[in-house]
């Protein structure tokens, strides 16, 4: 579901609002700290701040525009929804390096960060690219987005997430997701599968395959639940050039009121693309399910590398040098 973002702003006529007596700690900042300020605040509070006196409020009224199309650019961005991400940027580029709040489609809260800065996180190439034109449409846009570059790269960003326990953590700061998370999950799969069968051990199966496989990709960022769902199959398994092709950024999946099953939300359930009947997941036989977890972990592993390297060849066409440049 689409995030809306709506505030109810007085004028600046209105008798609720004191006058302004000429001096304002608020208003004396510079207006880039001014600016920073309503972009890191809630939305309720930055309406309270404008409400203040009759001048912050005309400066609010100013910047209020720009941060609700700042949340929504970042919503777009952090949900894969390029062509929304896009029709922002077209008119307002400057919004790429905002910094802004944002739950992404894993359940993800970052409190401070740009869509820039998000996609470059998840490693999104495809919403990358599409921001290239808005990083040259602004006169410093590229010395701006190698100063974020270099911001996540050396500080990395914080989220809080709630887990399968339903309880809050928060993770600490890190340069970018980690793909580890379902590789490992398959390969715990994969190595324990033949023996879990010849045990009879079910459970431990089941509990692989739903929570440690099913759970990671829960945490998946939505480019990596796009590439799931593609309408190439796995096998045989698709060449980088595929790999490297665009995203279908639609898709359906069985349950269309979510990511995952509505009945298996609570135990986990990998991705089940109504796309990919012949290759999809199947659930009947614990060997079919083995075959399946080779097959989407090649899948995985091959998918990271092919756009992590799109990912490098990126940030080499803007300056950044890397120790040799991408082949």
């Amino acid at each position: 579901m689409r995030t809306r973002y709506s505030l109810t702003i007085p004028p600046v006529s209105s008798p609720e609002i004191p006058p302004s007596d000429g001096s304002s700690p608020f208003l004396d900042l510079p207006d880039d700290i001014k600016r920073d300020v309503f972009f890191r605040l809630p939305l309720k509070a930055a309406l309270a701040l404008g409400q203040t006196n009759k001048s912050t409020l005309c400066f609010f009224r100013e910047q209020a525009v720009a941060l609700n199309l700042a949340k929504h650019l970042l919503t777009f961005v952090a949900q894969g929804q390029e062509a929304g991400a896009r029709k922002i940027l077209e008119e307002h580029p400057d919004l790429l390096f905002k910094n802004s709040q944002v739950t992404d489609c894993s359940g993800r809260h970052f409190s401070y960060i740009s869509p820039f800065q998000y996609a470059l996180w998840v490693g999104d190439a495809d919403m990358l690219k599409m921001m290239q034109s808005a990083i040259e449409a602004l006169p410093k846009g590229k010395e701006q987005a190698l100063s974020q570059m270099k911001e996540l790269e050396t500080k990395g960003v914080s989220y809080d997430y709630t887990d399968a326990g339903g309880i809050e953590k928060q993770e600490k700061a890190s340069r970018c997701y980690n793909n580890n998370l379902l590789k490992n999950a398959y390969q715990t799969y994969l190595a324990n599968c033949k023996h879990w069968v010849e045990t009879g051990d079910w459970i431990a199966l089941r509990n692989c395959w739903f929570e440690k496989i099913g759970g990671a990709q829960r945490m998946l960022p939505a480019w990596q639940r796009q590439a799931f769902c593609q309408s190439y199959p796995f096998v045989p398994l698709p060449t980088d050039e595929q790999f490297g092709q665009p995203l279908e950024r639609t898709f359906q999946l069985l349950d269309s009121s979510g990511h995952f099953p509505r009945a298996m939300r609570l135990k986990f359930m990998p991705l089940v693309p109504e796309l990919r009947e012949t290759w999809g997941w199947r659930v009947n036989r614990s060997r079919e399910l083995a075959v399946t977890a080779q097959l989407d972990w090649e899948m995985y592993d091959r998918v990271c590398e092919v756009r992590a390297q799109q990912v490098e060849e990126f940030k080499y066409s803007l300056g950044e040098r890397p120790q040799s440049k991408p082949a």
